[in-house]
């Protein structure tokens, strides 16, 4: 019952991050989201960051990190770029989920009819209100690993300025990360009675080690 995730005053054990990342799982197969989607975080740090992250990993789901930190002109250059099927912006006004213009946020780009929520408590609720049912959301997950199988992949998406100003997605597969995470944790010889500080944000490749070689 080890300290997890340590965020300003919260902080979260691994056996409750394993079942709240287990509550996030069911809701994203509910939504109907099948392995290869992707799922836009617009979000700030925070232990539910974490854990959709890590559910989209578990799901073979791409998440593709916004912070809000970003210029909205930039965040609506990534939804055309990268057709997210979720979006999830922690800047829509508390309310039932749905599209953009019925809640407020600043992001002025049409989703194309991607599923919109302001936080993982949204998520939970529209999934339970909209759930398909549990046959037809496994008959359809396994039609889509056997058709499109994919021995290593694509984890997350990251979005680069680009020499042109204009966002450029890098694909990152599992394979990628658990390489550069293995082999970091060996460099500066990581136990697990060791405390690693995430600074850098989830949108920079660095961030990758902060999160998962712990």
């Amino acid at each position: 019952n080890h300290t997890a995730i340590r965020h300003n005053e919260e902080s979260i054990s691994y056996v409750d991050l394993h079942d709240r990342v287990d509550e996030v799982r069911t809701s994203l197969r509910s939504c109907g989201l099948n392995p290869g989607d992707r799922v836009l975080l617009r979000m700030d740090k925070s232990i539910d960051t974490v854990a959709i992250m890590l559910a989209c990993l578990s799901e073979r789901l791409i998440y593709v990190p916004a912070p809000l930190s970003w210029p909205v002109r930039r965040v609506n250059t990534i939804i055309e770029l990268s057709s997210p099927r979720l979006i999830v912006d922690q800047e829509l006004d508390a309310g039932p989920p749905g599209s953009h213009a019925d809640t407020g946020s600043d992001i002025d780009v049409d989703p194309g009819g991607a599923l919109v929520v302001g936080s993982l408590s949204h998520l939970v609720q529209v999934s339970v209100e909209g759930s398909t049912s549990d046959a037809a959301a496994a008959t359809h997950r396994e039609a889509v690993e056997v058709n499109s199988p994919d021995v290593d992949p694509v984890a997350y998406l990251l979005f680069t300025s680009g020499t042109t100003g204009t966002p450029k997605g890098v694909t990152i597969t599992d394979g990628n990360a658990l390489a550069f995470v293995r082999w970091s944790a060996d460099a500066v010889s990581l136990t697990p009675a060791d405390t690693v500080a995430g600074n850098a944000p989830f949108s920079f490749d660095l961030s990758v080690f902060d999160v998962y070689a712990t």
